[in-house]
């Protein structure tokens, strides 16, 4: 009797720990063509959690002057980015430095950002939140706001079984929507896998892609590994070498490593 009492307690405490009590463990789909998801054990997706995430992502909330939300650079009919962007534009039209990143496949990703600044998902949803030229908006003031608001106190109490909401549980929700964002039914993968075919433009480029006398993009952007297209690896991109290199201010991964 003892021991089945010892092997339920530690159940439960496994059970709290991951914060699972009361929401439903989101099923992702199946991924037969990528290689092994990461799983992040200290912040498992539920449905409850990636839903309430996906609510923070859309909702100007997050900004100083509730103007923006994060789908205003990310934007779904891009695959979550501003598109052919050179450099995105911020609060008030201020010209960024880089141009905003895809989000999808973040899951396997060991650090974010171009320069790989933020070695987590988590962590990476703190940069925008506080970058002056994007939301503007200090923690401690996001977290007063979420607090004040009767509809997410609901939804964070669900989630998180807590009265009280904190800036590592908004980390925590928007990281747990960005992770469900998966490319495994974009028309690109449904032809890798069998299951579609390009259009002769499509092909023409694809062939582009992996010709090294031309598009030469296949040592960074792999179409012969696995569908998630990339070796997960930080390259010079030779934009330090167009015109004028001493008119190119970006480091890169230099600024984040020293190593310039």
């Amino acid at each position: 009797m003892h021991r089945y009492r010892f092997i339920f307690a530690l159940v439960m405490v496994f059970l709290l720990s991951l914060r699972w009590v009361g929401n439903t463990v989101y099923r992702f789909p199946e991924l037969r063509l990528f290689p092994k998801m990461p799983v992040a054990k200290n912040n498992p997706v539920t449905i409850e959690g990636a839903n309430l995430g996906r609510y923070l992502f859309y909702d100007p909330i997050l900004s100083m002057d509730s103007d923006m939300s994060c789908s205003n650079c990310h934007r779904q009919k891009f695959a979550f980015s501003d598109s052919a962007l050179q450099l995105s534009r911020g609060r008030n039209g201020i010209s960024m430095k880089r141009n905003t990143m895809a989000l999808f496949n973040l899951a396997w990703y060991p650090s974010l950002f171009w320069d790989g600044r933020a070695p987590s998902i988590e962590e990476q949803v703190f940069h925008p939140l506080k970058e002056v030229s994007e939301m503007n908006l200090q923690l401690p003031v996001a977290v007063e706001r979420l607090n004040k608001n009767a509809r997410y106190k609901s939804m964070f109490a669900k989630v998180f079984d807590t009265g009280q909401i904190d800036s590592g549980q908004i980390a925590s929700a928007i990281g747990q929507f960005l992770r469900t964002l998966i490319s495994s039914n974009s028309k690109y993968d449904m032809v890798l896998s069998g299951h579609g075919t390009f259009t002769d433009e499509e092909y023409a480029g694809y062939v582009l892609m992996n010709d090294q006398t031309k598009g030469d993009c296949l040592h960074c952007h792999t179409t012969d590994a696995d569908m998630l297209g990339t070796t997960l690896n930080f390259s010079n991109n030779g934009l330090d070498q167009i015109a004028n290199p001493a008119d190119y201010k970006d480091k890169g991964r230099g600024s984040i490593t020293g190593k310039i």
